[in-house]
Formats: C-alpha cells, sequence, structure tokens
C-alpha cells in the first residue's frame, strides 16, 4: 500500500487564474443526486480512499483528485452566488470544507481534516 501513488489536483478558474484544491467528497443524499442528474463515477467521491497531509486531500486514483478539486471549485461559486442573492436553490455542498469567497480567505482557513475524516467515516458508516 505504501508503495501505490496517491494524487491531488489543482482546478484552476480559466478567466480568474484561482486555483482549488482537492477537497474531501461529502455524501449526497440520493434525492438531491436525483435531481442533479450528473455525470457518476465508479467510485463516488464519499467512499473513495483518501489520505491527507500537509493540508491537501489525496486519493487513491487520479480522476477522484481532479474530481475533487472541481467539486470545490463548484462549492466555491454556489457559495458566492447565494451570498449574492442569485442562487434560488438550496445549496449542495460537495465536499466537507466550508466554501469560501476569496483567496484570502481560503489562505486564512484553519481545516481541521481529522475532524472532517471522522464526520466522513460516521456519515459513510450510518448510510448503508
Amino acid at each position: 500500500e505504501n508503495m501505490h501513488t496517491w494524487y491531488t489536483a489543482t482546478w484552476i478558474d480559466p478567466l480568474t487564474g484561482e486555483k482549488f484544491q482537492s477537497g474531501l467528497g461529502r455524501r449526497l443524499d440520493a434525492e438531491r443526486i436525483e435531481r442533479m442528474k450528473s455525470a457518476s463515477l465508479k467510485i463516488p467521491l464519499y467512499e473513495a480512499d483518501v489520505r491527507v497531509r500537509d493540508g491537501r486531500v489525496y486519493y487513491y486514483d487520479e480522476r477522484l483528485a481532479k474530481n475533487a478539486a472541481a467539486a470545490r471549485a463548484i462549492d466555491c461559486y454556489m457559495f458566492r452566488e447565494e451570498q449574492q442573492g442569485e442562487h434560488e436553490q438550496e445549496r449542495i455542498q460537495l465536499c466537507y470544507e466550508n466554501p469560501y469567497n476569496t483567496a484570502s480567505e481560503r489562505d486564512a482557513m484553519q481545516i481541521d481534516y481529522n475532524s472532517l475524516l471522522d464526520q466522513r467515516r460516521g456519515g459513510h458508516e450510518n448510510s448503508s
């Protein structure tokens, strides 16, 4: 297992250059997933094997790491739209990390990944 390569990713907004790191995938309930009708992954982000090192989330699979970075970006964009009153629907959060408005806000965040990993494990066990 230690010989396996773990992957993290960064999604860069092509318009602003803002960078989003791989987030820790959250389980979405079936009703929300049905409403989203999005492409599905073989392994959902919330079930994927992850490691956290130096404040970054690593996935066992490169594609999952890339999807997790995009999910983090989506969370932040939806949060920003909601702040501006542009988002009517209930916001669906794809990752456990709190969304943010600006890069400086992101850099100031102290993310307790041990607590988030505990929540993720608990949510996963309760869902089966």
